[in-house]
């Protein structure tokens, strides 16, 4: 399946070294067992930021060589650091100071990334690094989960986790929890969560690197073991989130394979009312699961929580409050399982502004110029935020860099600056 034209550029051995451990560091931000290791701190946070900031920080430098930097990039950063200290003031304790700061001061660092006057795949390639750990991610877990559910292969050890308990290690390279578990034709076999903490984790990481593989194809051409790799791995997690998402990648492929205006609406509408029936099927499979009633339930307790305070939230990462407007039968779960609520319910609309701004530009300049791909980024990304939890994410603030940044004079391929 091909998806653009790779074009070539000089390579930068310091600039590709730092997207690759940056975008390593990115991955396994993504709550990764490790970071959420209770028997040793891997400091998988603050190596990230350093990592994030010596990356933004080279590239920028490094390109500009004493050029001015972009002047809407340091709109968009007082801007947002404006918002950032309001919501620092109004809604964060002592005690999530640094925690809140760490995170969300580097949004400007991504920004002085994208605006940069590097070549394009120089910058894209923190996104590409990402797809290519992901990929071999994908293909590990898939061999270890196939194996080890058929008894080829068992566990090697232990690992005591923040998240669910103790989970089982195969050689350090992947792993599985007894509490993440699919009912197979009867059967109850453990899914593959990867290196990650559970399915979701695993399902959003694998769903962002096919989102940055279709919109970085015209600089790194997609590589079919990558696609298959991660779409299996897909596949054995079970998530119905993915599934959904798969259809949706699948739909809109096919929408594009073809030419012709006519042929191409008469698909959209076969592939909208597929979509459509796999999920209502998808989900009518999934009612009955205690996952479902959870996920379902936060969706209530979100609401009420946020209501409120609407405008400024709750406090930051106030669970304690969150939890006790959650049904009393969630004594086995409680946990929060959307972003978009957590986020409302913690900092009200303020703090909900820099999660949506990027997603409605990228959404609004993806009909605005015919963007398919930038659409279905900008869609899928939302959907994300209703169906998983990740807003403290790294990952997060590339990818609102990139959408602020997208069809800026600054992010377009230039062939006299690099690009051969």
């Amino acid at each position: 399946m091909r998806y653009g034209v790779s074009i070539k550029t000089k390579t930068n051995i310091v600039g590709e070294f730092l997207n690759a451990a940056t975008a390593l560091f990115l991955v396994l931000n993504c709550q990764s067992v490790w970071q959420n290791s209770i028997d040793n701190n891997y400091h998988i946070y603050e190596i990230c930021f350093i990592l994030i900031i010596l990356e933004t920080m080279y590239t920028a430098f490094h390109w500009n060589k004493g050029n001015s930097i972009s002047m809407y990039a340091v709109k968009i950063s007082v801007y947002y650091y404006c918002l950032i200290f309001i919501v620092l003031v109004l809604s964060v304790s002592s005690d999530n100071l640094i925690r809140f700061l760490s995170r969300f001061l580097v949004f400007p660092l991504f920004m002085f990334h994208f605006t940069s006057q590097a070549p394009m795949k120089q910058k894209l390639g923190i996104f590409h690094w990402f797809v290519n750990w992901v990929a071999v991610l994908s293909w590990i877990s898939v061999i270890c989960w196939l194996f080890s559910n058929v008894g080829i292969i068992g566990e090697t050890g232990t690992i005591n986790v923040n998240w669910l308990g103790w989970y089982g290690t195969f050689h350090g390279i992947y792993y599985s929890s007894p509490y993440q578990c699919i009912d197979w034709i009867g059967h109850g076999i453990r899914r593959n969560i990867g290196i990650f903490t559970e399915g979701p984790m695993f399902m959003i990481v694998l769903v962002l690197a096919l989102l940055f593989l279709t919109m970085i194809s015209k600089y790194y051409e997609p590589k079919k073991w990558k696609i298959i790799g991660m779409v299996l791995a897909l596949l054995s997690v079970a998530s119905v989130t993915g599934y959904i998402v798969l259809l949706i990648f699948i739909g809109v492929r096919m929408i594009h394979t073809f030419k012709n205006k006519k042929t191409q609406i008469l698909i959209a509408m076969i592939a909208v009312i597929v979509i459509l029936i796999g999920t209502l099927s998808l989900l009518s499979f999934k009612q009955d699961t205690a996952s479902y009633t959870a996920r379902f339930d936060d969706y209530i307790a979100g609401i009420k929580c946020w209501i409120k305070s609407p405008i400024y939230g709750n406090g930051y990462e106030n669970l304690d409050l969150l939890r006790t407007f959650m049904s009393v039968n969630r004594s086995w779960n409680q946990g929060f399982s959307n972003t978009i609520f957590s986020v409302l319910a913690y900092g009200g609309l303020l703090f909900v502004i820099p999660y949506v701004v990027p997603v409605i530009r990228g959404i609004y300049l993806g009909v605005k110029k015919g963007d398919y791909k930038l659409l279905e980024f900008s869609l899928i990304y939302l959907v994300l935020y209703f169906t998983v939890i990740f807003y403290t994410f790294y990952i997060n603030f590339a990818i609102w860099a990139f959408l602020m940044c997208k069809y800026r004079i600054s992010l377009q391929e230039n062939i006299s600056k690099g690009t051969q």
